[in-house]
């Protein structure tokens, strides 16, 4: 740096004397505006090197409203947006000039620090249930502040985050990073619980969560129940959750890990339970439902299937309200950030996708429910939630496609069949999305790949145009016209050379 230079002003007029300004104009010349051009090219150059560790790889594809995509042919590139970095300013990722970061540096941590900032933070802990969106920008600073006096919770932040930022580049277990710091979280937690009196600090409760946010995207089920039974535990010790901390994250974040288990860990013993009650029941009929308030109202902005279901009073009052909600609250759920500047991003798509959960493991709820139910979830979690890439969630929706492929209500009118047809192809569509170059091995053998071939023999005699119309009364988008596209020709393709 050039040594300082001086201009004294004893009156503000003499910020205007000709001899001030030349002096400063000559200062700024010589050690600063030369320097521009060297500095920009740096820049320029950083960004066209810039590693992956600062890229989201698979950005937010399904919109969870109703709208008229491009007229463009099926097999139109315009449903493969491109990969998107991290949003940031001219300056970078966010630094640690003051070493104020609690753990051990690592070139990881910038760009994990962001992306939690600007998605996963807002997308876990704004819930527009409990906050607006200034609220919770404030809560979300204090939480990371909070973060930052300790370093359990702020490892366990990292781990997370970078788990989640690099998830769709997994090919052979997790990130090391993400790895690393998911260990190394470990191990300052069990230090910690060494020392009596020590699971009363929130921070313990929030680095165990973020555990097991890893252990979901793992698809290690056994490592996410452990962490779930301390969680319990250390929530009981301390008098329940109303004796918590943070009551507007930490409460919400607890019941919502415990619906999502109760999903997860019914769903495969309720599957053969329903489909066994469903055989020898008889659906309730049309007008033994109590009547809605409001119906017409709320049936107006529905996309045409769900409306017509709902003024046949097809579709219960709890599957009818979240229909609702993911119409009127599609940009949420979409979750797009803009490539720099304030996030719009909250908790919406994961408190419907917490609804969707707690409505398919009631086992009071009619099959034509929980079938809106399952296209639902797909809906939410394929927009842009991380979760959708863990292996689990693969596993349940296959569960679920069994669960439709074996249902005896599939086509018994019209209503339920183009339901049905929405529902199959929008589940299937998660085995072939249009940017994956191939098919996953041994996908003649997932019960997705059964569903398609079920309801393309039930609907072949129509053309892929009639199809679309159809699919059309329900939740689209390019990314799904693209993806049921693949499916459906992949059924007529194997269904032509098995004849």
């Amino acid at each position: 740096m050039p040594d300082p230079t001086f201009v004294n002003y004893s009156h503000p007029q003499d910020q205007n004397d000709r001899r001030n300004r030349q002096l400063v104009a000559s200062y700024i010349g010589t050690h600063f505006r030369n320097r521009s051009r060297p500095a920009t090219r740096r820049v320029s150059s950083v960004g066209k090197a810039s590693s992956p560790e600062g890229q989201v790889g698979d950005p937010p594809r399904t919109q969870a409203a109703y709208f008229e995509p491009p007229n463009q042919g099926p097999s139109s590139t315009s449903a493969q947006l491109p990969t998107f970095t991290v949003p940031h300013d001219r300056h970078g990722l966010r630094s640690d000039p003051f070493y104020s970061y609690p753990i051990e540096f690592r070139q990881c941590i910038p760009a994990a620090v962001d992306y939690f900032l600007t998605f996963y933070g807002p997308a876990h802990i704004i819930r527009p249930e409990l906050l607006s969106a200034e609220a919770g920008a404030v809560l979300l600073n204090q939480y990371f502040q909070y973060a930052l006096q300790n370093a359990l919770m702020f490892e366990a932040l990292i781990a997370l985050s970078q788990a989640n930022l690099t998830v769709h580049q997994w090919n052979n277990g997790s990130d090391p990073d993400a790895l690393y710091h998911y260990n190394q979280t470990l191990r300052r937690l069990r230090d910690l619980l060494d020392r009596e009196q020590d699971y009363t600090q929130d921070a313990v409760l929030f680095a165990i969560v973020a555990l097991m946010g890893v252990d979901y995207l793992n698809n290690d089920l056994a490592a996410f129940e452990t962490h779930l039974g301390g969680l319990r535990k250390i929530v009981e010790l301390r008098g329940g959750l109303d004796q918590l901390g943070w009551p507007l994250v930490l409460k919400p974040y607890l019941l919502g890990l415990e619906r999502f288990w109760a999903y997860m860990s019914k769903h495969s013993q309720q599957r053969d339970t329903l489909t066994a009650q469903r055989h020898n029941a008889i659906p309730p009929m049309p007008s033994d439902r109590p009547p809605i308030a409001n119906l017409e109202e709320i049936a107006s902005i529905l996309p045409p299937g769900f409306r017509t279901m709902a003024m046949n009073n097809r579709l219960s009052e709890p599957v009818l309200m979240l229909i609702h909600r993911v119409v009127t609250q599609g940009e949420h759920i979409l979750q797009i950030s803009p490539s720099y500047g304030s996030s719009s991003i909250n908790a919406t798509n994961m408190q419907e996708a917490e609804h969707c959960a707690r409505l398919l493991t009631d086992s009071d709820v009619t099959f034509i429910d929980r079938a809106s139910c399952i296209g639902l979830l797909v809906v939410i979690m394929d927009s842009s939630r991380t979760e959708r890439l863990s292996g689990y969630y693969d596993q349940q929706l296959q569960m679920h496609a069994e669960e439709i492929r074996v249902s005896q209500e599939m086509f018994q009118d019209a209503d339920q069949s183009d339901l049905y047809l929405w529902v199959a192809l929008d589940t299937v569509g998660t085995m072939v999305p249009p940017r994956r170059p191939a098919l996953p091995e041994n996908y003649e053998a997932d019960a997705r790949f059964e569903l398609l071939l079920a309801v393309v023999q039930q609907y072949r005699h129509l053309s892929w145009d009639e199809v679309l119309t159809v699919l059309k009364k329900f939740f689209f988008t390019a990314r799904c016209i693209e993806s049921w596209y693949n499916s459906w020709t992949l059924a007529l393709r194997h269904l032509g050379e098995t004849s």
